[in-house]
């Protein structure tokens, strides 16, 4: 059986979601690296609109510096408002940019915004800036290669979309702005604002920010650290994946373990999604308070606060009539407020319900795409269907973890890679096979022998390899276990998508329930008695302590049987001598 192909075109509309969600280790490295110039973009045209703002500053003052104190000329007054538009101008440029859908329209608008930037530079700048320039240019496309593009432009498009929560959060955050209201009418604090040197003051608010941004990290690491760990599939998913590249992706049997660098891409995406929550708030409270000192500062008040402070001030460079007091204590409050919403974050329940558990089910949504995406991957690197299989050897190692709905295994199969070596599978330590995995236990089932002449399976993830004790393995099924030891003639089921057929004229060993269904044997194993035989399986019956109302029977099959269990979980259960069973689906 053959898996069928995904479009190319869904394929890439996958790609492209994750790279636009800020997840490019999902995506392949093929795909990291394809149609750079047009995926650049958005940062291009915001490096063209800040080249654009340079030029217009240049043009008004004659030069690249902003050296504004005092009262400001009418020219200067314009300075100050291209100042101030020039933020939100680079931002919603760029974000204007990343809304193209068209490859065509971004390559276009890539190639404008490199002429422009270069343009604007050699009016303003002489060749050394041109070849900076154009040097800086060449690097974007290469970050964005990396991944690192899309990771800043993820969160760049949500550091926008916070802010149509910013309402939301400063109530939760009013505690803290009332606090920082007493700070702000403090007379030392202006007088340790205008004393300190403007590197020590960023020295004190990182070291600050590091704190509460390693308490925030911790904490949510800790909810979402088992979801990394075993990023097995929630309930279906298909509603809501709705209008995405995966609502027609069909689910894969088991997940396979997510990878450490997609460990950290997801980590990070969601600590930035809190941190980016957190520091909006922040940078509102100083813009707050910014404009009320704006406001209320006069020279006699100043003069009071700060014993003679400058009426001047230093940002980024440029000498800007507003006190230097003023930014100082703006920033300092900003850092406060960051504090105290980062321990708010961790410890107040409703906070966490609003504005963190969305975003844990996000994470949901988003294992549930990496999945189906990395199935469709595989489907084209699926092994051929094996050819007869009947009497050969195998042997199994389950990977036993807890999940919410029960004990579930990972089950690891030698087929088709090796005949499960005797010398090797019997020094086999389970215990420490299940320390090594991160499992609470670890079982061997086998040797075990194929009683079906073909299986026919359909890829549903990347071949998945380990290795236990030099044997080599397969990842091949996920088991929901009944308990820890699952008793002989209890039901399992187990996830494999596959097709056993058993050819017309080949001896099939059958049990039948009280109900009447038939279980056929799928495999017979030498676990329980080293011995038995494709020869014993005929007068099993008389072994076996068969529960009241079941029986035993074999027979030679008249026409094929096979049991499909391609779009639905099989129904597995073993005798006392371990033999397993399919209930026949047909």
């Amino acid at each position: 059986m053959f898996p069928m192909q995904t479009p190319d075109a869904t394929r890439r509309a996958a790609e492209r979601w994750f790279l636009d969600n800020g997840l490019p280790s999902v995506v392949t490295r093929r795909a990291r690296w394809r149609g750079l110039w047009p995926r650049s973009a958005p940062v291009l045209t915001g490096c063209a609109a800040l080249m654009v703002v340079e030029l217009v500053i240049y043009l008004l003052v004659g030069n690249d510096h902003v050296d504004i104190d005092r009262e400001p000329t009418p020219v200067e007054w314009i300075v100050l408002a291209v100042l101030v538009l020039s933020v939100p101008f680079v931002i919603v440029t760029g974000w204007l940019v990343s809304r193209l859908r068209s490859t065509r329209a971004r390559f276009v608008a890539s190639t404008v915004a490199a002429a422009v930037a270069l343009v604007s530079d050699a009016l303003d700048g002489g060749v050394t800036d041109v070849a900076g320039t154009a040097l800086g240019l060449l690097i974007v496309p290469l970050l964005t290669a990396t991944g690192l593009g899309s990771v800043l432009g993820w969160a760049t498009r949500l550091a926008v979309s916070q802010f149509g929560l910013v309402g939301q959060l400063m109530l939760r955050a009013l505690p803290v702005v009332l606090l920082t209201v007493l700070v702000f009418f403090n007379s030392p604090v202006w007088l340790m604002a205008a004393s300190v040197g403007r590197g020590r003051l960023w020295s004190a608010l990182l070291f600050l920010g590091a704190i509460a941004a390693v308490f925030l990290a911790g904490s949510t690491l800790e909810r979402i650290r088992p979801m990394l760990k075993h990023p097995s599939p929630p309930a279906d998913q298909t509603p809501a994946l709705a209008g995405t590249p995966f609502a027609s992706m069909p689910d894969p049997a088991g997940a396979d373990p997510l990878k450490r660098r997609e460990r950290f891409n997801v980590a990070f995406v969601l600590i930035m999604s809190q941190l980016v929550q957190v520091l909006t708030v922040a940078v509102v409270t100083s813009l707050i308070f910014f404009v009320l000192g704006l406001i209320l500062l006069n020279p006699q008040l100043l003069e009071a606060w700060t014993r003679n402070g400058t009426t001047d001030g230093q940002l980024l460079g440029m000498t800007i009539p507003v006190p230097n007091a003023l930014i100082q204590v703006t920033l300092f409050l900003g850092a406060l407020t960051f504090m105290y919403l980062s321990a708010r974050a961790v410890s107040d329940s409703e906070y966490r319900s609003l504005f963190l558990d969305p975003l844990i089910d996000g994470l949901r949504l988003t294992l549930v795409a990496r999945n189906r995406y990395r199935a469709i991957i595989a489907a084209n690197h699926a092994p051929e269907p094996a050819g007869d299989v009947f009497g050969m050897r195998y042997g199994e190692v389950l990977l036993v973890r807890l999940s919410d709905a029960g004990p579930e295994a990972t089950v690891y199969n030698t087929f088709p890679l090796n005949d499960c070596p005797a010398e090797l599978w019997s020094k086999l330590d389970t215990t420490a096979i299940a320390s090594q995995n991160d499992a609470q236990l670890a079982l061997l089932n086998g040797p075990r022998y194929w009683l079906m002449s073909s299986i026919d399976k359909v890829a549903q993830g990347a071949p998945v390899k380990k290795t236990f004790g030099g044997i080599e393995m397969l990842r091949q099924a996920t088991v929901q276990l009944s308990s820890m030891n699952p008793a002989p003639y209890t039901v399992n089921r187990v996830s494999r998508n596959t097709v056993f057929t058993f050819d017309a004229g080949r001896p099939v060993f059958e049990l039948i329930d009280p109900d009447g269904r038939r279980w056929v044997m799928q495999t017979w194993s030498q676990t329980v008695d080293p011995a038995l035989s494709l020869n014993d399986l005929p007068r099993l019956a008389s072994r076996l302590n068969l529960p009241t109302g079941w029986t035993y029977e074999s027979h030679t099959l008249n026409s094929p049987l096979r049991v499909d269990t391609t779009t639905q979980a099989a129904h597995i259960t073993q005798d006392d001598l371990a033999n397993s069973y399919s209930l026949q689906t047909s």
